[in-house]
């Protein structure tokens, strides 16, 4: 077997009359300077073959049918056949360089290929230069280029028209004719308003509902109502939070229409700090004690016992009647 790049014959140089042949040891120094050492030939070929290995070009196509104007999604078709598309880096995508494209997504079809779907915000014939995807096998995929036609938006036959100029400034003539119609126009307006508020006034109002909280006193409607929740026996069908939560309603309510303040989407140490300089501060602390055994009962589900329910409804009846 040949080696390879070895050169097996050198040409003799001619010899000229009356000129020695070359000695045989001139000879032999001309053969060994013209081999290609064997250490470079095998280095040169294990590089070819592991810059084979690491990259791989790969068939691009295109998808679209019909034109692409600007914005519309460019799907591109990357085959890679003998590579394992589970072995794609998590950011193999991140650093593309694609020019003139924005990669908006990727995926992995089941023929294993992958689909790229690109978008362009410039017209004309666009270049899809060649890029590389890593592998994390340390492999790099290589697309073919792409010449990719993108058309406007706009018709090329009716072009837009351009911001027309603003209209000349038109001059009032000092006649009368002006002030008489800005007369007339305030005229009209007055009388408009004036028949729409008469209007009104003779219009009969519909009649207000029978509500009793409006039309008892605070002192009355609360007492009404705690009667009707003592009616009610929640305490004994075991339903203590909804009995606390209306009690500290009617007291919350009462508070808020005899002093003026809202306190019903309050919380206990918010009432205890608006009503300081409205009520004494020893009914202040006996109403935040009593809010907070309320609150208990309401958001960390304390069962209280019968005794202790009956004493906070006496106590929520003499808020009613001594505030």
């Amino acid at each position: 077997m040949k080696k390879l790049f070895i050169i097996e014959e050198i040409a003799k140089p001619p010899v000229l009359l009356g000129a020695r042949a070359s000695s045989p040891r001139l000879s032999r120094r001309h053969g060994r300077a013209a081999r290609v050492p064997r250490g470079f030939v095998i280095s040169s070929i294990f590089i070819l073959l592991i810059a084979a290995t690491r990259l791989c070009a790969a068939n691009t196509a295109l998808l679209n049918d019909g034109a692409i104007t600007v914005g519309d999604d460019i799907a591109i078709q990357v085959n890679a056949d003998g590579f394992d598309l589970a072995l794609l880096n998590d950011d193999a995508f991140s650093g593309l360089n694609i020019g003139d494209f924005m990669l908006r997504s990727v995926s992995i079809n089941d023929d294993g290929s992958l689909t790229l779907i690109l978008a362009a915000f410039k017209t004309g014939e666009l270049s899809l230069d060649s890029f590389e995807i890593p592998f994390s096998d340390g492999k790099n995929l290589e697309t073919s280029p792409l010449i990719i036609e993108v058309k406007s938006v706009l018709d090329p036959d009716n072009p837009p028209v351009d911001i027309l100029d603003i209209m000349p400034i038109i001059i009032f003539t000092r006649g009368i004719l002006p002030y008489l119609l800005i007369a007339a126009a305030i005229i009209i307006t007055a009388a408009a308003v004036y028949a729409i508020v008469k209007y009104l006034k003779n219009k009969k109002p519909l009649r207000p509902a029978q509500d009793p909280e409006v039309l008892l006193p605070p002192r009355e409607f609360a007492l009404q109502e705690l009667e009707k929740l003592k009616s009610l026996r929640l305490i004994e069908q075991g339903s203590a939070k909804e009995h606390y939560d209306r009690l500290s309603d009617i007291v919350r309510r009462y508070i808020s229409r005899v002093y003026a303040v809202d306190l019903m989407e309050k919380t206990t140490f918010e009432i205890y700090g608006i009503l300081k300089t409205t009520i004494s501060q020893s009914d202040n602390v006996m109403l935040k004690n009593f809010l907070q055994t309320c609150d208990f009962v309401k958001f960390a589900k304390v069962v209280p016992a019968a005794e202790g329910a009956e004493s906070d409804f006496a106590a929520a009846r003499g808020f009613v009647e001594s505030l």
